[in-house]
């Protein structure tokens, strides 16, 4: 159980530090888009272009000098897509993530029943082997010593001096 929980958290972490570089990687790209467009704009504001779901505000400008080509918009407008279908996604796994972390830890109990019992299960098979080997070596003794089976050895007399 603490095995599949630890393995969980790292799955979460190095896809949430993937997902992370590919919204900085597109975000670095629309800035330098709009650095093309001669429209400087701070972290702070690109964030919030970001969080809009308006595209319009990547194009809107005070200044009517600026002229923006048809192909960079589309640029910018497919970036900001990818961003929001990535957030999206984000969501989603995130719930996925919450629900197999609920699965965990309402199931751990039952984990590690299951993993005692496989444990059990292989010590009895080895002591199963070894009372194997004793039963044919037994069989194949001429005097057929009988021999007490295991569980009823502290039964067994004790001869007193």
């Amino acid at each position: 159980h603490s095995h599949l929980t630890r393995w969980f958290a790292e799955v979460m972490r190095g896809h949430h530090e993937a997902q992370m570089s590919f919204r900085e990687t597109c975000k670095a790209k629309i800035q330098r888009q709009l650095e093309i467009m001669d429209k400087v704009t701070t972290d702070e504001e690109l964030e919030e272009m970001l969080q809009r779901d308006n595209l319009t505000i990547f194009i809107s400008d005070n200044n009517s000098d600026c002229r923006i080509t048809s192909q960079a918009v589309t640029e910018i407008e497919r970036r900001h897509r990818d961003i929001i279908s990535l957030e999206c996604g984000v969501k989603e796994l995130h719930e996925i993530f919450q629900d197999t972390a609920l699965l965990l830890e309402t199931q751990g109990e039952l984990i590690n029943n299951i993993e005692k019992n496989v444990t059990s299960a292989a010590e009895y098979v080895v002591d199963s082997k070894e009372e194997t080997n004793k039963a044919v070596s037994f069989k194949k003794n001429r005097y057929k010593i009988a021999s007490l089976p295991r569980f009823l050895k502290p039964f067994k007399k004790v001869n007193s001096i």
